[in-house]
Order: C-alpha cells, then sequence, then structure tokens
C-alpha cells in the first residue's frame, strides 16, 4: 500500500494490451478511496464491468449523489464490486451507452456520453475517462477539482518534447483539446 514500486510489479499489463498500451492513450491516478477502505478492490481505475473494460474511470474528488445513483443503476440489474464513487461513474457510463446503442443502433459520440453523464453528478470532481468501444480516445472533465493533462509530442525517447496543460490554465486549448470552462462538467 502506497509503495509505486510495489503497485508497477502488481499491474497486471498483459490485460490490458489492445485497450490501452496500443492505442497511446493512457490514464492514471494515484489516491487511496475518499468510499470504502484502502484495498486493491477499490483503488483506481475503476471499470464498469470487471475486466472488459468498457469504461474505465480515475477520478478526484467526490460525486454527492452516488448512492442514489449506484441504487438505481442496481436495481436496472448493474453489479458493483467496490464501494467507490468512481465505481458508479464508470457503470454510469455503461448504461447511458447501452441505453443509447439500443435506443439509436449506433454508439454515442464519446464526449457526449461522458458530458451526459457528468451532468448528474453532483459534487467537486476531475475524471478521466478510457473505454475500448472509443479506442484512441480519452475524455476528461471537471468541476471544482484541478484536472493536469501530460500531452507527449513526437517520439518516445530521452529527448521527446512532452506537454503538460493544466486546468488551473483555462480555458484549455491544445490540438484536439477543446476550449474548457471552469465550473462546467464540459469534455
Amino acid at each position: 500500500r502506497g509503495d509505486i514500486k510495489a503497485l508497477e510489479s502488481a499491474l497486471p499489463f498483459g490485460k490490458f494490451e489492445g485497450v490501452f498500451r496500443t492505442s497511446g492513450v493512457s490514464i492514471a491516478h494515484t489516491r487511496w478511496a475518499t468510499h470504502g477502505q484502502p484495498s486493491d478492490t477499490n483503488a483506481h481505475p475503476q471499470t464498469s464491468d470487471g475486466d472488459a473494460y468498457d469504461f474505465v474511470v480515475v477520478h478526484n474528488g467526490i460525486i454527492n449523489n452516488y448512492a442514489s445513483l449506484k441504487a438505481s443503476l442496481s436495481k436496472q440489474g448493474y453489479a458493483f464490486r467496490s464501494d467507490t464513487d468512481t465505481e458508479v461513474i464508470a457503470v454510469f457510463l455503461k448504461y447511458v451507452y447501452d441505453n443509447a446503442s439500443a435506443a439509436t443502433g449506433e454508439p454515442p459520440a464519446f464526449r457526449t456520453l461522458v458530458s451526459t453523464v457528468a451532468s448528474h453528478l453532483e459534487g467537486a470532481y476531475a475524471i478521466a475517462v478510457k473505454s475500448r468501444h472509443y479506442e484512441n480516445e480519452l475524455v476528461a472533465c471537471k468541476i471544482g477539482s484541478p484536472l493536469v493533462i501530460g500531452i507527449r509530442v513526437g517520439a518516445a525517447s530521452a529527448d521527446d518534447e512532452r506537454r503538460l496543460v493544466s486546468s488551473t490554465a483555462i480555458p484549455i486549448t491544445y490540438a484536439s483539446l477543446a476550449a474548457a470552462r471552469q465550473g462546467e462538467p464540459q469534455p
């Protein structure tokens, strides 16, 4: 617990091939759970559906209405493994995705999906979302909590160029990153 070297040796990187590591888009967050005990089950990232990786979320902050969202999703047949508010976000993303895809025959745009879910979250948070359905995309949004995005430009070497974009320097604009406004859950 708490030791990065122990975390690195415990990560099952082989399970992520084709979902994260080949896409060049990753998410990471280190923190102790605000809901539930510190444990592997409550650690980030949280997934919507175990090892299928439909939706994977890292989150900083607190979702005040997570208990009511969790109860509603449980009644719809969605299962939870952790005690975290973060897992509720991941499962809620899957719920909206499943229903939107069934209704229209087409999956929603990733940004629209995350924005729809974020509009139902109450609290202060920053989230980053990855999905096997949107392999080369990452959507992040925030309301109240800080968010920092690192972007590598050029070759992956000791001499590569890197950019850090911070939510404290709003609006964020870099390549395909859209402008974001403080106080709105805008992916």
